[in-house]
């Protein structure tokens, strides 16, 4: 019998080590046979021996250089070592014998996409397409191309096309959905993976998928039905656990949300999204048991890019690294678009500043800022809000609607589309007042609608994206020596960066409350400290506690937190020899007037590190409350000092927790200091730059002016000082 033909038998019998003997005595009497090298290279591929398989085959195709059939298993060896590149070469080479290979350019799609290279492997499917437009597989694979390049609706054409011949296609029906719920068209996406759970019910992936566009809509218990019902098919299913943690943390039910993170981490310990929103969760219940352990599993994660900004913030992270995981953080979340602004020139007689906020509602943020809008000059300005968020037909709301020259609630639109409208509304300066919060969408502003784009409250950190020109900062808050760290330029404000919305801070009540109104003791020193929970630490806790045992009859008086909250700050208190009676927590109440008066039934307010009071330290000293701080490093711990010193106050700024502490204990002992320091906070918030709006505003024209004129004159963004009016 040939010796071809006996090692074919062999193999078809499965016979492989008995096949490669008969092949290789035959190359030791011919070592030059390319068949024979062919051969043992296809017997090596199928025993799984790669390293082997390459050594045979490259001999093979020195001896043929033309053999198609020896470049694709040659091909297929390399892929297996993992060497891709030298496998893509392979499919190079094939495809220039033989342009009409379909099944080699699709691998050489494959491999392209996998190597990162993304437009070229849209061009292979794009060939394949070109000469067989029917193949489901390359429509497949060019649709999931398209996803990774931003082009949402090509790639939707594209499952479509799948679709209309296999509409049972579970991986187009699950990735359509995909792309549907990045979309925003929650209705179309939610029928895709009802589609697929008709096909296929236990299918975990649209199982968890389903739950997700649930809980985006915050239908909670829909969702948590959703992952409950992926659990009782895989109970290990990590997703799904991590998902209804999540879920819980948005009901506010943050002890139930903790056993799911933990047994999400158990089951995979390096779990990014289960490190972090663990991290949370127990910063909100100020449960700071294996506090520390948890940051430190957690920092690895947040340098590659894998953790929310406003978790980093809430553990201190230094500017320096906090710069590199902010970077990388960009660069996962963001791909790289096409702008929507390719250097038209604008000549409006007012320059259109766009307000981008997911927060035109009930929120920290229009509390700050409403006024800015009311106030900015209408004959040099147009001022457009851009909403991302929910109308929850609040008064503020009302009042953002109308303090807008345009108002448009985008919400349902596509970042395309966003961004396509602000291009038509040809926008000078857009203003990203989110950053990284909850439902923001940098998506939009990365498709550059606008040739000036700025970054301003929100998350106060980098954003780390080149689409972001410039921050608004001051020279406290972020020091030019902290401004390396940095990816915008800062716009240096020369008072304090943070506006303030005085319409509703006027109208708080002439006369104060009782201490009993507001559930205080009538005797006793007031410690108060309004902010969220999350911001308490244990070392500033500590110093509290000390503070309680120190100054006799002294209460907290801290803001509502959830139950399971409570009893960790009391079991803490206890442990630190404190009655835990003394902790005092403070009802919500409905208007925000009502709540800055009764600020003054406190004798002072204890701020927190390393994420300081913001909106809090403003309310206080607006209410005639002093405010102690000690300045940390990193922006979100220099903000309560940067107030301060705006207002005239800032030797109630320390700048180590030990001066922190002694200057509480010397405020709360010595009542002719308190007694000055009231005195003169009294007059300074009537007279100084800090709670004047409209000094403000012009500032920050000023600004946007300068940002607009660089742009117009082709000058590349830059860091600059507003002079003070």
């Amino acid at each position: 019998m040939d010796v071809i033909q006996q090692t074919i038998g062999l193999c078809r019998s499965g016979r492989f080590p008995e096949a490669e003997a008969v092949c290789r005595k035959a190359l030791r009497a011919q070592p030059d046979r390319f068949d024979l090298h062919f051969l043992l290279g296809n017997i090596h591929l199928q025993q799984g021996k790669p390293s082997e398989a390459v050594t045979a085959l490259e001999r093979a195709i020195q001896l043929d250089p033309g053999s198609v059939e020896a470049m694709n298993l040659l091909a297929g060896a390399y892929y297996a070592l993992n060497r891709r590149g030298d496998a893509l070469s392979q499919f190079d080479r094939v495809v220039a014998l033989r342009p009409n290979d379909v099944q080699a350019e699709f691998n050489r799609g494959v491999l392209l996409t996998e190597l990162g290279r993304i437009d070229q492997a849209l061009a292979s499917y794009d060939r394949i397409l070109a000469r067989q437009s029917d193949l489901e597989d390359a429509q497949y694979n060019r649709a999931n191309v398209l996803l990774m390049l931003g082009r949402d609706g090509e790639a939707l054409a594209s499952y479509d096309r799948v679709l209309a011949k296999n509409p049972q296609h579970i991986g187009v029906l699950t990735n359509r959905g995909n792309v549907l719920t990045k979309l925003r068209r929650w209705d179309e996406a939610l029928a895709c993976f009802e589609r697929v759970l008709s096909i296929k019910p236990d299918d975990l992936n649209a199982l968890n998928n389903r739950g997700n566009i649930f809980k985006e809509l915050g239908c909670w218990a829909e969702a948590t039905a959703s992952y409950d019902r992926a659990l009782a098919i895989a109970p290990d299913y990590v997703d799904a656990i991590y998902n209804r943690g999540v879920t819980s943390m948005l009901r506010g039910r943050l002890d139930e949300a903790k056993p799911d993170l933990e047994r999400a981490l158990a089951i995979q310990p390096d779990y990014a999204l289960a490190l972090d929103a663990l991290t949370v969760c127990q910063s909100g219940l100020c449960d700071w048991e294996g506090f520390p352990d948890l940051v430190a599993r957690l920092l690895p994660a947040a340098l590659e890019g894998k953790i929310e900004p406003f978790t980093l913030l809430k553990i201190g992270v230094d500017p320096e690294p906090l710069l590199r995981c902010m970077t990388n953080y960009a660069r996962s979340k963001i791909p790289e678009l096409p702008p929507v602004w390719r250097g038209e020139r604008y000549t409006h007689d007012r320059l259109r500043v766009a307000y981008v906020s997911t927060d035109f509602r009930v929120h920290p943020i229009p509390y700050l800022i409403t006024e800015v809008f009311e106030l900015h000059d209408r004959e040099k300005f147009e001022i457009v809000g851009i909403s991302l968020g929910p109308d929850d037909n609040s008064d503020i709301r009302a009042r953002i609607v109308k303090s807008f020259d345009q108002f448009h609630d985008v919400r349902s639109l596509s970042d395309d589309d966003v961004a396509a409208l602000m291009r038509r509304l040809e926008i000078d300066v857009a203003v990203d007042l989110n950053n990284y919060t909850e439902m923001s969408r940098p998506g939009i502003l990365a498709r550059r609608p606008a040739p000036v784009q700025a970054s301003y409250l929100g998350v106060p950190v980098t954003m780390g994206a080149s689409f972001i020109d410039y921050a608004i900062a001051d020279k406290f808050v972020l020091p030019r020596e902290q401004q390396q760290w940095w990816t915008e330029k800062i716009v240096e404000m020369p008072d304090c960066y943070l506006a303030s919305d005085m319409v509703t801070k006027r109208n708080m009540p002439v006369a104060p409350p009782s201490r009993a109104d507001v559930g205080l003791p009538e005797r006793g020193f007031v410690f108060c400290c309004f902010n969220n929970s999350f911001k308490i630490t244990a070392p500033v806790f500590a110093i509290w506690m000390r503070l309680l045992a120190a100054v006799e009859g002294s209460v907290a008086w801290l803001s509502p937190a959830s139950e399971p909250t409570w009893h960790n700050l009391a079991a803490y208190a206890k442990h630190a020899g404190v009655d835990p009676a003394r902790l005092i927590f403070a009802p919500r109440v409905d208007r925000v007037e009502d709540h800055l008066s009764r600020h003054r039934a406190a004798d002072l307010f204890l701020d927190t590190l390393p994420y300081n009071a913001h909106t809090t330290a403003a309310d206080a000293l607006w209410a005639g409350l002093p405010v102690v701080t000690c300045a940390g490093t990193a922006f979100p711990a220099r903000v309560a000092g940067s107030l301060l010193h705006t207002i005239g106050l800032s030797e109630l700024v320390t700048d180590n927790l030990a001066d922190y502490e002694a200057l509480a204990l010397k405020l709360a002992r010595d009542p002719l200091m308190m007694g000055d320091v009231r005195t003169r906070l009294a007059f300074n918030r009537l007279n100084s730059p800090l709670f004047d709006t409209a000094r403000f505003t012009r500032h920050l024209e000023q600004a946007y002016t300068t940002m607009v004129r660089r742009a117009r004159n082709g000058e590349a963004p830059a860091a600059f000082a507003v002079d003070p009016l």
